[in-house]
């Protein structure tokens, strides 16, 4: 939600797409920004992606070995993918996981609803927590090039930040998130027991 005192909204005076590439597009537009400044942006258009945050009991998260061209290297993340034309973000997410990892699962929430990149791109990210998982047969994508689906320990999984091992932005993000969310389980689940403890007599 926008602060009261924020300026208003860019307006645009003109648009057009530079290129054009399965899904995504490169677009010029000339705007007043909402400091009255007039200014050229390019903006790649994306039609929208999720990252899945799979849990396996107790502690463990799904892991996939990727390689990426782009970043010219193998790259340990979480499930993630770009929706299809009409396709709903959990839907996304239940297909991703399915390809990708090879892995189904009965309980879906949503963590975060976050903007990749905001300086170039219009990408927003859902980021799902999926439980109740369990194994089916993978099929990943022809230009996915998946060499291992690991389960890591979450907290395993935070030492690879911190190593170096683990430098893809969207799965730090969710690594993070998965052990707030694990730990407050845990804090729910030990309230839970220290309250059904029989208490001494007065």
């Amino acid at each position: 939600m926008p602060d009261a005192a924020e300026p208003k909204e860019a307006r645009i005076l003109s648009s057009k797409t530079l290129a054009t590439c399965g899904p995504f597009r490169l677009d010029e537009h000339e705007v007043i920004l909402p400091t009255g400044r007039q200014a050229r942006i390019f903006v790649a258009e994306h039609p929208g992606s999720v990252v899945i945050v799979a849990i396996k009991p107790p502690f463990n998260l799904i892991l996939i070995r990727q390689y990426r061209f782009p970043a010219r290297e193998w790259l340990w993340e979480l499930p993630a993918g770009t929706l299809s034309p009409g396709e709903e973000p959990e839907a996304c997410a239940r297909r991703e996981l399915s390809e990708e990892a090879g892995y189904e699962a009965d309980r879906w929430t949503l963590l975060a609803d976050f903007f990749t990149a905001p300086g170039f791109t219009s990408e927003r990210m859902r980021m799902f927590l999926a439980r109740n998982i369990h194994k089916i047969a993978a099929h990943p994508e022809a230009d996915e090039v998946i060499s291992e689906v690991k389960e890591v320990p979450v907290e395993e999984a935070v030492r690879w930040i911190r190593d170096g091992k683990i430098r893809d932005g969207k799965t730090i993000a969710g690594i993070y998130e998965a052990r707030d969310f694990l730990a407050q389980i845990q804090m729910t689940d030990t309230q839970k027991h220290l309250e059904k403890k029989p208490q001494p007599p007065a």
